[in-house]
């Protein structure tokens, strides 16, 4: 929200945590010492009143800065409340801010429009961030906590909490608390401090060996929760075969894979990381851990969870014997 304040605002989205942001940051405009008087939460929507709600909208504000009002659940409001707030915004109390806080309003209803055309900044998107835009995310809620995450943390944090920013908010409270203001915490702080609560995720295994680190691999594998391991096995192996278009045709391999760009933002480096027969290798010697996943394994492989792990250590470790050979 700018600082020239708007006449209301809808924070809009089913993201907890950043509409409990938006809140906070109106909130702030509101002189400490006036709260009493200058700020009106309205928590239970279905039973407000066209006239309290308007009526605490045109009360004027004490001393300076403005009266902001805070309506929780808005899209639950009574139509008869709704219709009263549309009129009331034909005419806004310039003194005054409201903050319309939902988890979800469909964008043809009156009220949405009329939000919207109060200014580009009225309609506050609070849909969760997902996938990689979220440790960028999450760095920033660190620094608002007073943390410095090194490289990696952010992201395992995600993997081990999931993709809810109400819960990594109060997991970085919580290490704010711990570690002090200014502490500097590592990927391996995080896995040390932070219970992991998500299932290790198949492309999380994928990426650890496409990048051929194998004790970031070997502990992923051996925290796979209620992960198949058979996606696992899955998982990567499309990636190796993805690796290989990118080493034989370069950048302009995504194209021809298809899908979202995005996906292959790393695939080039590491491509170089291997060469093309460590990965035609490791394509085929993941048939022998599908059949010791299949309760098939020969010698060495005759252990499903050992097959996979010796399969990647063969992948991640340049010049580690290859898993056909152990069967």
């Amino acid at each position: 929200m700018a600082d020239r304040l708007l006449p209301a605002y809808l924070a809009v989205g089913k993201n907890d945590a950043k509409r409990a942001r938006a809140c906070a940051h109106l909130k702030r405009h509101v002189d400490p010492s006036l709260v009493d008087f200058n700020l009106d939460e309205l928590r239970n929507a279905r039973d407000v009143e066209p006239a309290t709600l308007v009526g605490s909208c045109r009360q004027m504000p004490f001393g300076e800065g403005p009266r902001v009002v805070i309506v929780h659940d808005a899209d639950k409001l009574p139509a008869e409340t709704t219709k009263a707030f549309l009129d009331y915004l034909e005419s806004p109390n310039p003194d005054a801010v409201v903050l319309l806080d939902c988890p979800t309003l469909a964008k043809n209803t009156r009220l949405y429009k009329a939000v919207a055309r109060l200014g580009a900044k009225a309609v506050i998107d609070c849909e969760p961030v997902k996938g990689f835009k979220l440790p960028p995310v999450v760095l920033a809620m660190a620094e608002g906590r007073g943390l410095r995450l090194g490289p990696g943390a952010a992201d395992e944090l995600v993997s081990r909490l999931g993709e809810s920013e109400a819960l990594i908010d109060s997991v970085l409270a919580g290490l704010a608390e711990t570690h002090g203001p200014g502490a500097f915490l590592s990927r391996e702080d995080i896995v040390a401090n932070v219970r992991r609560v998500e299932d290790v995720k198949p492309w999380h295994v994928a990426d650890a060996v496409c990048a051929r680190d194998s004790a970031r691999a070997l502990e992923l594998l051996g925290d796979l929760g209620g992960t198949s391991v058979v996606a696992v096995l899955s998982m990567t192996v499309a990636r190796l075969e993805e690796l290989l278009c990118f080493s034989c045709a370069g950048p302009a391999a995504a194209g021809v894979l298809g899908g979202p760009q995005w996906r292959f933002k790393n695939h080039a480096r590491w491509a170089r990381g291997f060469s093309e027969a460590e990965l035609v290798h490791g394509i085929e010697d993941a048939a022998e851990v599908e059949r010791a996943v299949k309760g098939a394994g020969r010698g060495a492989l005759a252990d499903a969870d050992a097959a996979m792990r010796l399969w990647v250590v063969s992948l991640c470790v340049p010049g580690a014997p290859r898993v056909s050979e152990l069967a």
